[in-house]
């Protein structure tokens, strides 16, 4: 049997599995004005979802603690 189908010893083993950071591309990053506007839409609804989870967190708080730099 192929390993892809063997159960884990533990079900927290694939969420404690570190991955490297994706590189950052050196190329600039070209999107179209409705592009930008829906990727806006999308990070104030989960800005939105994070305050709902998380009451009287802010999303900077939880960047704040982050344990690396994410600019």
């Amino acid at each position: 049997m192929s390993v892809a189908f063997t159960k884990e010893d533990r079900a927290e083993t694939a969420s404690e599995t570190l991955l490297p950071d994706r590189p950052v591309s050196p190329h600039p990053n070209l999107v179209t004005e409705a592009g930008l506007r829906a990727l806006e839409f999308q990070l104030h609804q989960a800005r939105e979802a994070y305050g709902t989870a998380h009451p009287g967190k802010t999303w900077r708080s939880f960047r704040s603690r982050s344990s690396r730099s994410l600019e």
